[in-house]
């Protein structure tokens, strides 16, 4: 009786066959991916746009980044919701906004099971760092890859006599796009940002960051770029972009500056 069976020189053909095809296939798999995830980051990129337009077609103006006022007896209150937060309900999210006193006061214990979230539409598929900063006060806390123009300063204008804000966005501005004279084409609204961004903050040296040979590159360590941060006092972060509820420009937005 005679046995069918494969010969060694067959078996290994028929291996180096499948590795070939294998080594085609995953490069079209993870080109396919890839795009998948570069549709995803633009679709993103365009219902924030269209949730800003939408709440300005609703209330009439476009979000602040924040609110700041002075009471009575002297105490400042500053309520710290951006337009991340306040847009959620155009951008399908009602229960998340339904679970945020919008007017209320800075770390407020209501809001935070809702603002310690991961909004799965905030970070880009394509962002290597998707996970949540675990923050002391509110618990796992997810970033964002898109933030909003706050001008051209480095932090906001508008406070303390200085001149408003240039940009879209800005503490206690409240605009309509009847205030854009040149032209809402001519305006930067939002813009893709790094998770994880390493910050500089809180400078006594500002002259330093006046040079633009000191700005750091997204991925860049500050303090390589430009030692001298640290001898004037700079705090340096690495976790800007990190809070999409927080109003602090370096966590919900970017300046041209």
């Amino acid at each position: 009786m005679r046995r069918l069976a494969f010969t060694l020189i067959e078996l290994l053909v028929v291996i180096a066959i499948i590795a070939v095809l294998i080594g085609l296939l995953l490069p079209a798999v993870q080109k396919v991916r890839e795009a998948a995830a570069t549709t995803k980051c633009r679709n993103n990129f365009k219902q924030m746009a269209l949730a800003i337009h939408n709440y300005e077609n609703t209330l009439g103006r476009l979000p602040p980044i924040a609110t700041i006022e002075r009471l009575p007896d002297g105490s400042v209150k500053t309520n710290y919701l951006g337009p991340h937060a306040r847009i959620l309900p155009f951008l399908e999210k009602d229960t998340i906004y339904n679970g945020i006193d919008v007017d209320s006061t800075y770390g407020n214990i209501a809001n935070l099971p809702a603002v310690g979230r991961v909004i799965p539409d905030f970070p880009c598929p394509l962002e290597h760092r998707q996970e949540p900063l675990n923050h002391a006060t509110f618990g796992p806390i997810g970033g964002v890859n898109y933030g909003f123009c706050i001008g051209d300063w480095y932090v906001w204008l508008g406070q303390n006599g200085s001149p408003p804000s240039r940009g879209a966005f800005g503490i206690n501005m409240r605009r309509r796009w009847a205030e854009f004279r040149d032209g809402t084409s001519s305006t930067l609204l939002l813009s893709e940002v790094k998770n994880y961004q390493p910050t500089v903050r809180d400078c006594g040296g500002l002259s330093l960051i006046n040079d633009p040979a000191n700005v750091p590159p997204p991925d860049a360590d500050p303090l390589a770029v430009c030692p001298e941060y640290a001898a004037v006092g700079c705090a340096v972060i690495q976790t800007a972009h990190t809070q999409w509820a927080e109003m602090s420009v370096h966590h919900n937005g970017f300046t041209t500056a």
